[in-house]
């Protein structure tokens, strides 16, 4: 004869769970409701840093329309102006040549000299 299982509740209205042994939720209403209250807890503290990178990517992007090209080369200065932030980004790395690239999403770019800074727009962003 089989052990009766313990009875399990719900992590968020504490209703009896029934059917399988891993359940956590009673149903979608609760499984929402917890995964809203973790969004609304990680908000304060990503919300500043994602506006940085999406004002990042924007710029970028007007750039890439404005000049329609993949790869060009633009003042340090202008991109500062328009509110660039050089200390947000997504990715990094380093070429071949010793060379240090710093990536938002599909745009990357790279310190050419102390006024002039090359930016790539990638095709598979990394």
């Amino acid at each position: 004869m089989p052990l009766p299982r313990p009875v399990k509740f719900c992590s968020i209205c504490a209703s009896e769970l029934a059917g399988r042994s891993d359940k956590i939720f009673c149903g979608k209403k609760c499984k929402n409701e917890y995964h809203r209250k973790r969004k609304l807890q990680r908000l304060p503290f990503t919300y500043p840093i994602d506006n940085i990178l999406h004002r990042n990517w924007v710029i970028l992007t007007e750039l890439y329309e404005e000049i329609g090209k993949s790869k060009f080369f633009v003042p340090r200065s202008s991109l500062e102006k328009s509110g660039f932030h050089f200390n947000y980004f997504t990715t990094r790395s380093v070429n071949s040549k010793n060379k240090e690239y710093f990536y938002i999403y599909n745009y990357g770019w790279m310190f050419f000299s102390i006024k002039e800074v090359m930016v790539v727009r990638l095709k598979n962003p990394k």
